[in-house]
């Protein structure tokens, strides 16, 4: 069978080639190899491999390192296992010139130009940012810029490519690799949008800050006005004048009652004189009230309308208001209260 005879071509390979040195374990890597070819053999990829690799990193042997890149064509990595048998030609390159070196050469580029028909390629190609600004990674793995362009060996499978660059957005793009055909990936990169500028003006370096106007608080904030006061004021005092005027009203006309029957119009004449001295004292004094309460009276409208026109055009109105009747021995009105 070819897997046999390709196990036994290897095997003798081994034996030929030379170890490169390597902080490792020869004696265990050739346990190792010797165990996985018997594995291969008896067709346990899955068993072999593993060991393979293990043998490798103990030491880096040429053949181990075409057997690995077997294990990569058989689990479908065509073109992992293209790249590891180039690095089993830049292995044997330490090989002292031979026969050996020779058979190792050939053997190599045997299986490379198997697979190199059945290695898919892709082209990768970035638009919209200079080439040197760019940072690439495939899979996880850097790509240099000067990739781009280029058809690059891929494993079939699914792939990502992550394409960045200082003032452009990053682009993540998925793509998908089948058979051996040649296929191409564009990227676009967009430029990021420039921050919008402040709209708060910066104050000159050095300038002074001008001092803020004084608030002007208004009547709810700062209590009534001035002008509301003063209609406050007037208001009361034209009520107590009012309210006086009608007691003086009631006084003349309480004096007039005092006035007895008989004794005819002022000045007054009566039955004897007693009666007439009464009735005009009566008749001044009510006089005189009846003057006062005219007074009063016009005096309290006059400061009522006053008093009214201020409130009306002033600030805020209170929000409550009550009359107070004052009355004593010697005195009468009323007080005014309004309450903001």
């Amino acid at each position: 069978m070819f897997v046999r005879a390709a196990n036994l071509a290897i095997c003798g390979l081994w034996a030929l080639t030379p170890h490169v040195a390597w902080a490792g374990d020869p004696v265990a890597a050739d346990a190792l190899f010797t165990e996985a070819l018997a594995l291969l053999d008896a067709g346990n990829w899955d068993g072999a491999c593993p060991k393979f690799r293990a043998s490798f990193d103990l030491d880096r042997s040429v053949s181990t390192m075409i057997n690995l890149a077997r294990c990569s064509e058989h689990s479908g990595k065509v073109a992992t296992a293209l790249g590891q048998l180039g690095e089993a030609s830049r292995l044997n390159l330490d090989t002292p010139e031979g026969a050996r070196k020779g058979q190792l050469d050939a053997y190599i580029k045997k299986l490379s130009d198997e697979m190199s028909p059945r290695v898919p390629r892709v082209r990768l190609v970035v638009r919209g940012a200079p080439k040197e600004a760019l940072t690439i990674t495939r899979d996880g793995s850097a790509l240099p810029s000067s990739s781009l362009g280029e058809s690059l060996p891929h494993d079939p499978g699914e792939h990502t490519l992550v394409v960045s660059a200082v003032g452009f957005r990053t682009v993540e793009r998925s793509y998908s690799v089948r058979g051996a055909e040649a296929s191409e990936v564009i990227v676009e990169l967009v430029a990021e949008a420039p921050a919008a500028p402040s709209l708060k003006p910066e104050r000159p370096v050095g300038s002074e800050q001008k001092p803020k106007p004084p608030r002007l608080e208004s009547a709810s904030e700062s209590g009534p006005s001035g002008q509301t006061v003063a209609a406050v004021v007037l208001l009361g005092l034209g009520g107590a004048s009012l309210a006086a005027g009608g007691v003086f009203a009631g006084l003349t006309g309480a004096k007039a009652g005092e006035i007895p029957d008989g004794c005819g119009q002022d000045p007054y004449v009566c039955t004897n004189d007693a009666d007439t001295l009464t009735a005009n004292d009566a008749s001044d004094s009510g006089s005189t009230f009846l003057t006062v309460s005219v007074i009063t009276g016009a005096a309290g409208a006059a400061l009522v309308a006053t008093g009214a026109i201020l409130f009306a055009t002033a600030g805020a109105p209170p929000s409550a208001a009550f009359v107070l009747p004052i009355v004593g021995p010697s005195v009468a009105g009323a007080e005014v209260h309004f309450v903001w």
